[in-house]
């Protein structure tokens, strides 16, 4: 078994987690496992684990951000530019 983790969700996000881990005959904790794991295989550009058991919408997910190239900064400034405009 492994270690416990706590996450601080919305109340809607954990729903629907919950109901996307009993449409794919898993758990929550699998589905984050899951996910979790792509990313680390996306990041160190290694062979994907198997997600076909996935909901669509997860696996439209995945190595979505690959070929961004944006930096810490540019994230940043984009960020302060579209609160700029939706705040004006």
């Amino acid at each position: 078994m492994g270690s416990r983790l706590t996450l601080t969700l919305e109340p809607a996000v954990i729903e629907s987690a919950r109901r996307h881990a009993r449409r794919s005959g898993t758990t929550v904790s699998r589905l984050v496992s899951d996910y979790i794991r792509t990313l680390d295989a996306v990041d160190a550009g290694t062979e994907m684990p198997d997600i076909s058991h996935w909901p669509p919408g997860m696996q439209s997910l995945v190595g979505l951000l690959a070929g961004c190239n944006m930096t810490d900064e540019d994230v940043d400034e984009a960020r302060y530019q579209y609160l700029m405009e939706k705040y004006r």
